[in-house]
């Protein structure tokens, strides 16, 4: 006999499908942080200012101390071969948090000259 299909049954598998999706918080918390990179860097660029440039510099600052807690404090380092030390788990946690540090900068760099372009 077939079991009757519960109305939330599609939300349960629509979960299930789009459970290896960022969390939405978490998305629109890292759109937060390009917006400000972005806008930092814009506003930096057209004015000049240092103290927007000190600004923006230490925002990169706390995102790579974020992204390394972030990795520190989650099960990340889990995934590390056992074969690894400590101190080499440390240092390519360190690393990743560096190039995801850099991968940003890349992306709002080119997200501000798109914007350039448009609004010269």
């Amino acid at each position: 006999m077939m079991r009757k299909k519960d109305e939330f049954d599609w939300q349960k598998e629509a979960e299930s499908y789009f459970s290896s999706t960022p969390h939405p918080k978490k998305w629109f918390e890292f759109l937060g942080w390009i917006t400000a990179f972005s806008t930092l860097s814009f506003l930096s660029e057209k004015t000049g200012s240092v103290y927007l440039k000190i600004l923006y510099f230490v925002s990169y600052a706390v995102l790579f101390n974020y992204l390394q807690k972030l990795l520190f404090t989650t099960k990340f380092q889990n995934y590390i071969p056992l074969k690894f030390s400590n101190a080499n788990k440390n240092r390519l946690t360190y690393s990743i948090a560096v190039v995801l540090v850099v991968a940003v900068y890349l992306f709002v760099s080119r997200v501000v000259q798109d914007i350039t372009k448009t609004f010269p």
